[in-house]
């Protein structure tokens, strides 16, 4: 009877979404989005957002995996450009030490063994540093150089994204213009040594959607040259090289937004009328679905981020008010959406990223940065 009535208080406390352990130490789940039940319990789907700060923020932010309350972050060449808050992102203030001076595009990621990663374009050179004490010091650990154009760092509206994820590997999508080439960087040992994951796709510019990577395999969206329309704009990338399928859509900017969802590296695209499409790293078509207040059909860019089974969220422009970013979630594998909230009139989205810690879904986006949650 003991045993009976300890199992049915357990099970209501996770219907509740309360934790059965509040000593468990917290786990954050970056970019691969996937819940870790063993260490956070059965938290409720985070559904209301809140806004937490709009213009002196970062774009691009990312968590720890070692200190669930720091995550790290870029301000777009202000200064200070390297940013970390150890409140959740609640404030943010200036990195011990900056890790570049040159005022590039930089991006960051913590690592699973605790430590940061920062890549920029530092003139001429891709530039890969890290820190293995909070960021007190940057050892330069890879450097590459690039042709004329963009490089690794991007210019202010590219969309080059930085993954670590939880078994050590780290990819970063890579463009080398001379001649016209997309590439994976990537490490094996939580950023320690790189090289390059691929063979270089030709003929190709990045995209606004970075990549989605599980260690295995993903998706990264590069734009067709020049404004062409020939050019697939999603590829499976490996350990092996790329292997591009006919099957996805080939007009330029069709898909924005990359994920890992239930597990496996998906695409999110423009379908017809209103429509969006759910594409797995094949390219394959799995699911389209429509959003209630729809987000504008253009190329303004989108962020996804899983939480577990058959779980999305999608950060995306509305129509109205303009210049405003939804979030909506669905539970039943794209069937249906509910919009959440939205962040009110901001400017436009372009691109950003989104992850879950703690049990909240974090986003930072925007031309004029904004940081936000949603939290149960």
């Amino acid at each position: 009877m003991k045993k009976l009535l300890i199992g049915l208080i357990l099970i209501a406390l996770c219907g509740l979404g309360v934790k059965a352990d509040a000593a468990a130490p917290s786990s954050i789940i970056g970019l691969s989005g996937e819940c870790n039940l063993a260490f956070t319990g059965c938290n409720a789907i985070p559904l209301t957002l809140t806004v937490m700060c709009t213009v002196s923020c970062p774009r691009y932010t990312a968590p720890s995996f070692i200190d669930s309350t720091r995550f790290w972050g870029s301000m777009l060449g202000g200064s200070p450009n390297c940013v970390t808050s150890t409140d959740s992102g609640a404030t943010w203030a200036g990195c011990t030490t900056q890790p570049f001076t040159s005022g590039a595009k930089e991006h960051y990621a913590g690592a699973s063994d605790g430590s940061v990663i920062a890549i920029a374009d530092t003139g001429a050179l891709c530039t890969v540093k890290r820190s293995t004490d909070n960021g007190a010091t940057w050892p330069t650990v890879f450097t590459s150089a690039f042709g004329a154009g963009e490089g690794c760092g991007g210019s202010t509206n590219g969309g080059y994204l930085l993954i670590c994820i939880a078994n050590g590997e780290c990819s970063f999508p890579y463009i080398n213009n001379s001649p016209q080439t997309c590439d994976l960087l990537g490490s094996t040992d939580n950023g320690q040594t790189w090289a390059f994951l691929t063979v270089g796709l030709t003929g190709c510019v990045m995209g606004h959607s970075g990549a989605a990577y599980d260690g295995t395999d993903g998706i990264m969206s590069p734009n067709a040259p020049s404004g062409g329309t020939s050019l697939s704009l999603n590829t499976v990338i490996g350990l092996g090289g790329y292997a591009k399928s006919a099957v996805w859509p080939v007009a330029a900017n069709t898909c924005w937004g990359n994920v890992a969802y239930n597990g496996l590296p998906h695409g999110i695209c423009f379908g017809t009328s209103n429509s969006y499409e759910l594409r797995s790293a094949a390219g394959v078509l799995e699911t389209t679905f429509t959003l209630p207040g729809v987000l504008v059909l253009s190329n303004s860019g989108g962020l996804g981020v899983s939480i577990g089974p058959n779980t999305l969220y999608v950060i995306a422009q509305k129509t109205t008010p303009s210049g405003a970013v939804g979030f909506w979630v669905t539970r039943d594998n794209g069937a249906s959406f509910g919009l959440l909230g939205s962040t009110g009139a901001i400017g436009g989205m372009r691109e950003g990223t989104a992850y879950f810690a703690h049990g909240c879904v974090f986003a930072s986006f925007g031309t004029t940065p904004v940081f936000t949650k949603v939290c149960s």
